[in-house]
């Protein structure tokens, strides 16, 4: 996605615009899009549960959706794929407005903005680093994540301190279901990840992975099956070393040559480890096959 405008950043820009217009109009843009829940529900304004995600209501939850869509979103859109990212983000604002709202259906209040979404995308790639599906890591991210959600927290307790915490249960509600669905989506991928491990781990180097394996679009993403072929392949080498060990235990004494055949299979699995499957020889390749069969 170098050099290409994605979702997250023209989502950024618009979310961005909207506000920066809600500020020139006064606060009149904010009146038309919160989810009040009482014009919602009572006076039948549909368009609220649509628009109520272009407005933050306050200043610490456009801070957080700043740094959540500037710094974050884009890792997350390249893991997930271009296609498949906007609509888990769409589908994720409205399920956190439309649970926010029957929630606090009948207490006169309102919110907007995207502090569910925002804690979804800080909870997702947060999980996804720890488990090493993205490499990028450096403590001074750690520490901004941690820093900004300490601040969303401390502001959110002073206002309920001050005002009342009926001023910012939607908030809690929209974040808290931001955290569950982010942490919902990995055990699902984490699953399906382990099920693919499973079931090719013998299947050896030739085996193919389309996109459509667990009929995801995410898997179409070429980092994605990378990490899942090379988890594949950890496994199958494990195996067959395993299988050596076991052959040769019993052989040792009666047969040279499977010394020997076990001194050039290190050579080329030490190849491997080292420069790739790819840069293996025409020869090497052979053997492989042939010291896989020979085991069976």
């Amino acid at each position: 996605m170098k050099n290409k405008i994605t979702f997250s950043l023209l989502f950024l820009f618009l979310i961005c615009l909207t506000n920066a217009i809600n500020i020139a109009t006064d606060g009149l843009l904010l009146d038309f899009v919160a989810m009040h829940t009482t014009k919602f529900f009572s006076e039948i304004e549909l368009w609220r549960i649509l628009l109520f995600p272009f407005v933050s209501a306050s200043l610490e939850g456009f801070i957080i959706f700043l740094f959540a869509f500037a710094f974050l979103s884009n890792d997350l859109e390249k893991f997930l794929g271009g296609k498949i990212y906007p609509t888990f983000i769409i589908l994720i604002t409205f399920l956190t407005g439309t649970a926010t709202a029957i929630i606090t259906y009948g207490q006169n209040i309102s919110f907007s903005g995207l502090e569910g979404t925002s804690f979804f995308v800080i909870t997702f790639f947060a999980i996804l680093q720890k488990k090493n599906f993205i490499k990028k890591k450096n403590l001074y991210q750690r520490i901004s994540v941690i820093s900004i959600v300490s601040l969303w927290i401390a502001i959110k307790l002073y206002i309920g301190i001050e005002n009342g915490f009926t001023n910012v249960v939607p908030s809690y509600i929209m974040a808290g279901s931001g955290v569950i669905i982010g942490f919902l989506l990995f055990f699902q991928i984490n699953y399906l990840v382990k099920k693919r491990i499973k079931q090719n781990k013998i299947k050896g180097f030739s085996q193919h992975y389309d996109a459509n394996f667990v009929g995801y679009s995410i898997y179409n993403n070429p980092q994605f099956k990378k990490y899942i072929y090379n988890k594949i392949e950890e496994s199958y080498l494990l195996q067959i070393k395993e299988k050596i060990k076991s052959k040769t235990d019993a052989a040792l004494l009666f047969n040279t040559e499977i010394l020997t055949d076990e001194e050039k299979l290190d050579q080329i699995l030490d190849k491997i480890n080292e420069v790739g499957k790819s840069n293996l020889t025409k020869e090497e390749l052979e053997f492989l096959n042939y010291y896989s069969d020979k085991l069976q």
